[in-house]
């Protein structure tokens, strides 16, 4: 299992869950029985909060956005984000790996926080999703 590339892209799945937790929520916050100012403020907060999500998360534009990793063998990772490149990764223990989705959080030397990426099935090419889950149980 050397040397395998995971290319991660943006996920529709990812955006309709998204999607729908936030309508969800709207649909809530229109049922409560608060002021109607309450109500407008609560939806433009929600708002701004899924328009920052939506960049930062499913579209990966945030700067520590991983858009790729990179299996060195070894339990090491080489992933990418879109600032920078870190060569010595190393798969944390709290990461969570499903079928349905698969949250991957990476320790790098010298840093504090931990780069994670939330990866659904469509968010890699067809196959490599199973690959990846092999790759993270038997890594």
């Amino acid at each position: 299992m050397h040397g395998i590339e995971f290319p991660l892209r943006v996920s529709k799945q990812y955006f309709y869950c998204l999607a729908g937790l936030f309508l969800a929520t709207m649909i809530l916050i229109f049922y409560l029985s608060t002021t109607f100012t309450l109500k407008i403020l609560s939806f433009f907060s929600l708002g701004l909060y899924a328009s920052y999500l939506f960049w930062r998360d499913v579209f990966l534009r945030k700067k520590q956005a991983i858009i790729a990793m990179h299996y060195l063998g070894n339990k090491k990772w080489q992933i990418t984000t879109r600032q920078t490149i870190y060569h010595d990764a190393a798969l944390s223990g709290d990461s969570v790996i499903t079928q349905f989705f698969t949250i991957l959080r990476f320790s790098v030397p010298n840093k504090v926080t931990k780069n994670t990426s939330i990866i659904f099935p469509d968010s890699l090419p067809r196959g490599l999703y199973r690959k990846l889950l092999v790759t993270v149980k038997t890594g």
